[in-house]
């Protein structure tokens, strides 16, 4: 797990270029501190950076950028690939050698033969950007759930900069900033900034499972890889097996690891399964990690402990309340890089594994997504069918109506009864923040000048998925799909992605792993996402029955309590400058959040 960094198709000063790379190179330090190192070419047109976190192949050999014997490639890789051992055999079987022993050198070799197919090949979660001396081309590609993330900016010279985290790239790019209006919008009315956009006009995100051409100056995309769920006839005990034998082989290349691995552990059934699979695949020491809190209806260190005992292992939980992380408050806010309404528990626990000497931990993050965790599996397919029949008796817009003027979630329901009923609406009406109105009220405030803007209809709109060649083969289906790829990509991976990795932490995610899904999606929805996660309790019949028979719960900090009471003084000002009542705790936080990143980058308006 690394940071990487770079500048392609450059035109100016060699003092110019060198002073960019050192500027993405100190940004990305923190990401990995054991090893640093740059590549620039002869013409001085690519400069290339690298910051690692050795975890793979951890002798000198391994250091990036690296590049083949005949010096034509030149790669910056930020990620793992699980399977290397395997695609290394079989490059050696066809006479290739290799100098070292980390997953990178065999990701070259592997792009040497296949091209940019190689990234059909791969099992794992990554970033990279090769660039190619002979032909002055890059390539660069994301992993298919976007667990790691790729920022870039074409320049008015055609020149590509790209870093692992948007501040990064800001430190080593000199074009005057903006806010980027649309992406402030979605942040609005979805808590996280949508992808590809960032909240920096111009700035981009590579898509997951997207892989990039850049020529002279011009990029280009291709997807590779979308979720999809090609069901399977098939009976109880056959899903049963099939899950039991995709989980098992997840976790076994999520432990393929130079140094130790832990787990972070709460009393729910994703990270209790993640437990239960590393002791029966047999693993003998484990290390877990876990938050403790004052407040009883947050607490799960009771229980996780428990459970650490009955498989064996240690357990290492932080004690948390308001007046401790006060101070980690600040210190969270100085590592994010985009906004969102999540992520501070992701950074407290890794704070805490990495001051207790750990470099990789497993997390459960990915679980209630694929085996139908969330309450969005039962709400969403009756709201969806509610909207519908309100829409076939021509009553949506007397019930949009009466629910206006309602706060939180029946507020965004009323909007969404402004349009005909579409999973994309009615997906944002359950996980939104503010209504396209109150994001329409709101964005003047944080603009420099003023703009044609869309109108709520337009807004809401763009919440909508368009028809499709292979829609979801069920409702259920659909929330899996949505789930992965607007609350899981946009918010929890990109978080758990920066705040792990600001205490050089490696986060890994066997739930999110491209062979499982494609292997338990084919379940039928009445199995996979049966209620109360049956399929997971009965794939790993492992799970103590005091995980099992627990009231879920969820990986939280008291958040909402902290930010309304012990915390108020420090949201009050987003609350003081905003131009409609704020009635939730998440509401003010995305406010103050949004405040603090505009601070950060000089985008401030008063």
């Amino acid at each position: 797990m690394c940071g990487i960094g770079g500048l392609l198709g450059f035109a100016g000063a060699s003092s110019d270029l060198d002073q960019r790379l050192e500027s993405l190179r100190y940004a990305l330090s923190h990401r990995g501190p054991d090893a640093n190192g740059r590549y620039v070419s002869r013409d001085l047109d690519c400069g290339l950076v690298h910051a690692r976190l050795a975890i793979l192949g951890l002798a000198p050999t391994g250091r990036q950028p690296m590049t083949t014997a005949d010096e034509r490639y030149w790669i910056t890789f930020n990620g793992e690939i699980y399977n290397f051992r395997s695609l290394r055999q079989e490059l050696e079987s066809e006479g290739c050698r290799f100098a070292s022993e980390s997953d990178t050198e065999v990701l070259l070799h592997l792009f040497r033969r296949d091209g940019p197919r190689c990234v059909e090949r791969l099992e794992g979660m990554f970033a990279f950007v090769i660039w190619d001396t002979l032909e002055r081309t890059a390539f660069a590609a994301r992993d298919a759930f976007g667990i790691k993330p790729l920022y870039y900016r074409i320049g008015t010279g055609g020149e590509f900069l790209f870093a692992s985290e948007l501040k990064a790239l800001l430190q080593a790019d000199p074009t005057p900033r903006s806010l980027n209006p649309d992406a402030a919008l979605g942040y609005l009315l979805s808590g996280s900034v949508p992808e590809p956009e960032t909240l920096i006009q111009g700035v981009r995100c590579l898509p997951a499972g997207h892989r990039l051409y850049w020529k002279a100056g011009r990029v280009s995309l291709e997807s590779y890889w979308q979720p999809s769920f090609p069901v399977e006839s098939m009976d109880w005990e056959e899903a049963v097996s099939r899950a039991r034998a995709a989980l098992e082989d997840s976790i076994r290349r999520h432990f393929v690891s130079d140094v130790p691995v832990g787990v972070f552990l709460s009393g729910g059934l994703d990270s209790t399964a993640l437990v239960a699979l590393a002791s029966r695949i047999g693993v003998r020491e484990l290390r877990t990690f876990s938050l403790q809190f004052d407040e009883a209806t947050f607490d799960e260190s009771a229980v996780a402990k428990r459970t650490a005992a009955h498989f064996g292992y240690s357990f290492e939980p932080w004690r948390l309340n308001a007046d401790a992380a006060r101070p980690v408050l600040a210190e969270y806010l100085e590592a994010m890089d985009q906004p969102s309404i999540d992520g501070f528990n992701t950074f407290c626990v890794s704070r805490h594994a990495h001051r207790s000497g750990m470099k990789v931990v497993l997390s459960g993050l990915g679980g209630d997504e694929l085996f139908g965790g969330y309450a969005s599996f039962r709400r969403m397919p009756q709201l969806m069918l509610g909207m519908r029949g309100l829409h076939a008796t021509g009553l949506r817009p007397i019930a949009a109506r009466l629910l206006a003027g309602r706060a939180g979630p029946l507020r965004r329901l009323s909007a969404a009864l402004a349009a005909p009923p579409n999973w994309g609406i009615t997906h944002w009406a359950m996980r939104g923040i503010f209504t396209p109105a109150e994001a329409l009220a709101l964005l003047p405030a944080y603009l420099r000048d003023a703009r044609p803007l869309p109108s709520s209809d337009q807004l809401l709109a763009r919440l909508a998925i368009p028809p499709g060649p292979k829609p979801p083969p069920s409702p259920r289906d659909w929330v899996s799909r949505l789930e992965f790829e607007r609350y899981l990509r946009n918010q929890l991976l990109r978080d758990s992605d920066v705040y792990s990795m600001a205490w050089a932490m490696e986060l890994r995610v066997p739930f999110v792993d491209r062979a499982l899904f494609d292997r338990v999606a084919s379940i039928p929805a009445a199995h996979r996402l049966a209620t109360g996660k049956k399929l997971l309790q009965a794939a790993v019949p492992e799970l103590p029955e005091w995980v099992t028979r627990r009231r879920k719960q969820g990986f939280v900090v008291p958040f909402s309590r902290w930010a309304l009471s012990e915390w108020k003084d420090q949201l009050g000002a987003a609350e003081g400058r905003s131009a409609i009542p704020l009635s939730t705790w998440y509401q003010r936080w995305a406010l103050f959040a949004l405040d603090q990143f505009l601070h950060k980058h000089g985008l401030e308006t008063r």
